[in-house]
């Protein structure tokens, strides 16, 4: 199971996803622009990158 948190901030690039370990746990951190994507699309694609990583195994 994942959780979205948002929190609001100048994102550095367009997109970026970064990824932490810890305590069995994959943590994931996506920043994107508000000027090219909506919240929804970036859910949909969390949504989608999760049941990719569970369909390989790799969760």
């Amino acid at each position: 199971m994942y959780s979205i948190c948002c929190r609001q901030w100048y994102a550095k690039y367009n997109l970026n996803l970064q990824g932490n370990e810890a305590q069995n746990e994959i943590q994931l951190t996506m920043e994107y622009s508000i000027k090219l994507f909506k919240r929804e699309t970036i859910i949909r694609l969390v949504e989608d990158y999760q049941k990719y990583i569970v369909t390989n195994n790799w969760g």
